[in-house]
């Protein structure tokens, strides 16, 4: 039972510094999306957000198997890229539609590799209970 509960951990905090992300990736993807850019508050709350979801990564990384780490991957890359991208846009930018689209792109993609992580994770953690009954 402690496999399950250092995974569960893991995938909680990792779920929350996501979910907490994704709250600020959001408003900042829209400004720039809009034909603006993003002020210094936004751009400074993406990148402590940025840097949660990274420290959230190490404990998943130490307690899951090797599939919950691939999707793993492909849940924050394309969230990296974004802030990335966001944090380089300040307000007094104006974004090309390269850039908008880029954006646009990027926020699909981690948002499909979201949804697939979920469904792991609650399937992964219900082997664990299946297993130890």
């Amino acid at each position: 039972m402690r496999n399950y509960d250092a995974r569960q951990r893991a995938y909680a905090e990792f779920v929350g510094a996501i979910e907490a992300l994704d709250w600020q990736l959001y408003p900042a993807k829209e400004a720039v999306r809009s034909g603006s850019g993003v002020d210094d508050l936004s751009r400074a709350e993406i990148r402590e957000s940025y840097i949660a979801m990274s420290r959230a990564c190490g404990p998943i990384v130490m307690a899951a198997p090797s599939e919950i780490q691939q999707v793993l991957h492909h849940t924050t890359i394309p969230r990296a890229r974004l802030a990335r991208i966001l944090m380089c846009h300040p307000s007094d930018h104006h974004a090309d539609a390269g850039i908008r689209d880029e954006v646009q792109r990027e926020w699909k993609e981690a948002q499909h590799a979201y949804r697939g992580l979920r469904e792991r994770l609650r399937a992964d953690l219900a082997d664990i209970t299946k297993s130890s009954t």
